[in-house]
């Protein structure tokens, strides 16, 4: 198989982003032609990367109109990049004196209107490191950052959520929502949430919500490693500390705590 030339995968690349460029940039949905039109490219080029975009999600097609709009996965790195400057600026110090603190993997996750994306991630100092990598969006039922963000956040990512199956990850995920419901509420009145092997076997997150200067939940906190050290029953001096840290990129926030 032949390998493509550096000059043939650069002009590729750009193509793609031009492609991208065009319909993002459109108010209404773009057909191959108007975007071929538009960049001056023929239509098989534009077909063959608008193919490719959409199969990464970058990029969506109408099933009707077969005509292109801006995908989610492009929608989530947008949130990620202008989203997480205020909660990272207001959490990143937290961040990592809770790293230090517990010893173990921390996570930042920023809540939005239909996902939980990672923000940032600091490795503890565990030979086994959890691999969740920053701009990672979340099972929103099976992690602790995901049923913080149904306890605390705004109604439409409960209403959206209610929309999308309840995927099992192992035969510990909540998977109906009578019992995900009471587990909600549970994570409500105690004010943080764990997620013993309910993602992945043998891991548990241990999360606390951030809120900003509206009361809203917009961001959670989390301890992230091996059950054995991230106890589902947590650790009193681990579940201090993430309280600790999430209050004060809490306040960092604006955030005033009505008593």
């Amino acid at each position: 198989m032949q390998e493509e030339s550096p000059k043939s995968s650069v002009r590729a690349a750009h193509l793609a982003l031009d492609v991208l460029e065009a319909v993002a940039g459109s108010e209404a949905d773009l057909g191959v032609s108007e975007i071929a039109e538009r960049l001056g490219y023929t239509k098989g080029s534009v077909f063959r990367h608008l193919q490719t975009l959409v199969d990464r999600g970058y990029l969506s097609q109408h099933p009707v109109t077969a005509k292109y709009r801006i995908g989610r996965r492009a929608t989530v790195l947008g949130r990620l990049a202008s989203g997480r400057d205020d909660l990272m600026s207001a959490a990143e110090d937290q961040l990592l004196w809770l790293r230090d603190e517990c010893g173990e993997t921390v996570t930042l996750a920023a809540i939005g209107a239909r996902e939980v994306l990672v923000v940032e991630r600091l490795h503890g100092f565990a030979q086994m490191q959890i691999s969740v990598k920053p701009g990672s969006v979340l099972p929103i039922h099976a992690t602790s950052h995901g049923k913080v963000a149904l306890a605390f956040s705004r109604q439409s990512l409960s209403t959206w959520a209610r929309q999308q199956p309840l995927v099992p990850c192992t035969p510990h995920t909540i998977c109906n929502w009578e019992d995900l419901d009471k587990e909600i509420e549970k994570v409500r009145q105690q004010g943080w949430s764990s997620s013993p092997e309910e993602i992945l076997l043998g891991i548990n997150g241990l999360s606390a919500p951030i809120f900003d200067a509206t009361g809203d939940c917009i961001g959670a906190l989390a301890i992230v490693g091996s059950i054995q050290f991230v106890p589902g029953v947590p650790d009193p001096k681990q579940l201090d500390a993430l309280l600790r840290a999430a209050r004060v990129a809490s306040t960092n926030l604006g955030y005033k705590r009505v008593t």
